[in-house]
């Protein structure tokens, strides 16, 4: 577990260096599944935008407080989905 989070934060360190020496928007996307890996890469300054995907954040609720999270620091989010159902449409 420790090396995987290790992983992890080098992930959040190279978008939050991205992040600041671009003009370009970067999206949080593939490396948010859960409120805190979100709160993670939000205080990283690791992203403009967060692409929440509702499966995978487990659910409305936790995309809610994920959306919340990056209200709060003025980051932008958008919903998406795969076709996993039309419960998380």
């Amino acid at each position: 577990t420790e090396k995987i989070l290790s992983s992890a934060m080098i992930i959040v360190e190279g978008m939050a260096h991205v992040t600041a020496n671009t003009s370009t928007m970067i999206m949080a996307d593939e490396s948010i599944f859960s409120v805190e890996d979100a709160a993670r890469i939000i205080a990283m300054h690791g992203c403009d935008i967060i692409n929440l995907k509702l499966m995978k954040a487990g659910g409305i609720d936790n995309a809610l407080k994920i959306n919340t999270l990056a209200e709060a620091a003025g980051i932008s989010c958008m919903v998406g989905s795969m076709i996993e159902s039309s419960v998380s449409v």
